[in-house]
């Protein structure tokens, strides 16, 4: 007895299976929900992170614990455009990794959409959203507080004039950034010079009862792998005369108390550079600016950095900060943290909080001097560095899943009226995109049934009937015939 079974398989023009293979659009849409089932899911999301948002958006640096009575305001145009400008906020205040792995998921990202038509829009929207937090101008978040005796201070700022600065960031620029991001007072500490912080000084001090805002003076001094910051100086402190010299930075400092300045170590160099012996002796390659921490204090530092905004020093590790807030409190020294803004970008990653009861009656002059003498007397009591909250990885294993910890951090830190603008944009893109699919397919059809109309088609010549077809004639699919013989 025989049973005999037959399988036809038709085969394409190379002899593979005719059969169309699972495309990548196919494999997203059996992942994720898209049109209207997406649009929930995702607003959904966004109302259920309001229970695990934070209770406060800024953190205090020396003890990571969150800081009552500090508020963020936005403006109008920052609020319409949240899903943009919170976001751009957000990359704003990356450290170097953190970019680093941003960018590469973003490639990654596109390297799977389907189509090269995708591939060239994300890249595009990528490339426009990564150039508008940076070079763009957008309205900030605003930093308020409910004390009236609290001034928020920025310790560390530059204009055009720094070697590094953007050229259209001017002192009058400088002081408009300070005041959009809640700021009262700061210090202009351009690279070895004076000139534009004296500028902005003099301006202020015509327009502070208006404005609120009060630009006070500073500089920061360029040395080999060593910049100090120094408060107040009347006087130029002219690098050269220090730079590759024995003791450089004990001169700076004697220098700075000379004029009846403070003196601060920025960040990221003491860190890098002369954090101990070993990063001494590597960081000094034959020049004369060497020194430890330890060496500082001994010299006369009056404080230490915790935070910069700069993405090179927000990589500074956590366990570390602790250790230099520890190390300041035991020899108490002032600390703080700063903007190091030099007209790149439309968000800080700290403010200073100092209490002068006051405070709202002096100008710019003798504010500087109540700062500069709070500072002495008080010193490490005399200011809160505030922070703002934001995903900071520890290890290589946080960093490579940043993006995740970033946009943990940012639905968190949403606010309820963000929450309600996100969920708009979220309807608003999805009816958009059906109208746009609607329109395309009607527009689609219209062309379809304007070639199909009665109208009589132009005559076509047609060939002589003894002429050879241009094409052979498609010869009929093959049959893979296949049999199976069971012998009993």
């Amino acid at each position: 007895m025989a049973v005999e079974f037959q399988f036809k398989v038709p085969l394409g023009l190379n002899g593979a299976s005719a059969a169309r293979p699972r495309t990548r659009r196919a494999a997203l849409r059996a992942f994720f929900p898209t049109g209207w089932k997406a649009a929930a899911a995702a607003s959904l999301a966004i109302f259920l992170f309001h229970f695990l948002a934070y209770p406060a958006l800024v953190r205090d640096a020396a003890t990571s614990g969150f800081v009552p009575g500090f508020h963020m305001v936005y403006p109008f145009w920052h609020l319409a455009l949240t899903p943009l400008s919170a976001m751009a906020d957000a990359l704003t205040v990356l450290d170097v990794f953190e970019m680093a792995v941003v960018i590469l998921w973003v490639f990654a990202f596109i390297a799977f959409l389907p189509g090269a038509r995708r591939k060239y829009f994300a890249f595009s929207a990528a490339a426009a959203m990564m150039a508008w937090t940076i070079f763009g101008h957008r309205p900030p978040g605003r930093l308020i507080h409910d004390d009236p005796d609290v001034l928020l201070v920025d310790f560390h700022s530059h204009t055009s004039l720094s070697h590094d600065g953007r050229g259209s960031f001017s002192t009058e620029a400088n002081r408009l950034w300070h005041w959009k991001q809640g700021f009262d007072a700061g210090f202009i500490t351009d690279h070895n010079t004076i000139e534009a912080a004296r500028k902005a000084m003099s301006d202020s001090d015509g327009d502070w009862r208006r404005i609120g805002y009060r630009s006070m003076q500073g500089e920061e001094v360029s040395l080999f792998h060593a910049h100090p910051i120094v408060l107040g100086n009347r006087d130029h402190i002219f690098n050269k005369n220090f730079d590759g010299r024995p003791q450089a930075i004990l001169n700076v400092i004697r220098e700075a108390h000379r004029q009846g300045a403070l003196i601060v170590d920025s960040l990221p160099d003491y860190w890098l550079r002369h954090w101990d012996e070993e990063t001494d002796r590597r960081s000094k390659n034959g020049r004369n600016n060497g020194g430890t921490v330890q060496d500082f204090v001994g010299w006369g530092m009056d404080g230490f950095e915790i935070i910069n905004s700069a993405p090179k020093a927000l990589c500074f590790p956590a366990a570390k900060r602790r250790l230099i807030v520890e190390f300041c409190r035991k020899h108490d020294l002032f600390i703080t943290g700063v903007s190091d803004n030099h007209g790149w970008g439309t968000a800080t990653a700290a403010w200073n909080a100092v209490r002068i009861p006051g405070w709202q009656a002096m100008d710019p002059e003798t504010l500087q001097a109540q700062i500069l003498s709070l500072l002495k007397i008080k010193k490490f009591a005399a200011v809160q560095v505030l922070e703002r909250v934001r995903f900071a990885p520890q290890g290589w294993i946080q960093i490579a899943l940043s993006p995740i910890g970033i946009a943990w951090v940012y639905l968190r830190s949403l606010q309820p009226g963000q929450r309600v603008v996100w969920v708009a944009w979220i309807w608003g893109l999805m009816f958009l995109g059906k109208s746009a699919r609607a329109l395309r397919r009607t527009w689609e059809r219209g062309s379809v049934e304007g070639n199909d109309s009665d109208e009589e088609a132009p005559a076509v010549p047609q060939p002589p009937t003894s002429a050879k077809p241009a094409f052979p004639a498609p010869e009929p699919t093959p049959v893979l015939s296949a049999k199976c013989v069971r012998v009993p």
